[in-house]
């Protein structure tokens, strides 16, 4: 569904892939969910050099991943996106394991739901939003993402009460 700059998976799901002779097998697969804020923490893991403990980071080190010693199993992996389009609203959504929500941060008569639901699982194109149905759901990922804006800093996007249209400058 969608494709670049938007939230759904047709604009955030591509691969990722490693050539490292000697370090990853040609031709293994991981089904793990990564992306490129998780680049910077690997190489440095990899090359030995040790992190600001104050520093803060959205991604986690993939070496273990790579050497295929460990798994990330359902950590929560955030996308956000805060300038929104003509088509979509800003957002942010998080991952984990199968389910995936995204919360739109403006919304009115042309975008009325708050939050879309999905399990990829079942539902790769995004085409029934489950979050009506399944509102324990939608709070507990909900809740990562208030922890993710808080932990990161984010803001989330407001429209500015004082702006005026001035109506000589819009196209008709």
């Amino acid at each position: 569904r969608d494709g670049k700059g938007k939230l759904y998976e047709g604009g955030v799901r591509v691969p990722l892939m490693v050539r490292w002779p000697g370090n990853v097998p040609a031709g293994a697969v991981s089904q793990e969910v990564v992306g490129a804020v998780d680049i910077y923490p690997t190489i440095a893991d990899l090359v030995g050099v040790a992190l600001k403990p104050q520093q803060k980071l959205d991604g986690v080190s993939l070496s273990g991943v790579l050497h295929q010693k460990q798994s990330l199993g359902h950590r929560p992996y955030f996308n956000y996106f805060p300038h929104g389009t003509p088509n979509k609203p800003p957002g942010v959504t998080v991952r984990q394991g199968s389910w995936k929500l995204s919360r739109w941060f403006m919304t009115g008569p042309e975008h009325p739901e708050v939050h879309e639901l999905y399990n990829l699982d079942q539902d790769l194109s995004e085409s029934q939003n489950l979050a009506t149905s399944m509102p324990d759901k939608v709070r507990e990922l909900d809740g990562l993402i208030d922890g993710f804006l808080r932990n990161t800093g984010a803001l989330a996007p407001r429209q500015n009460p004082n702006y005026q249209v001035d109506a000589a400058k819009e196209k008709p």
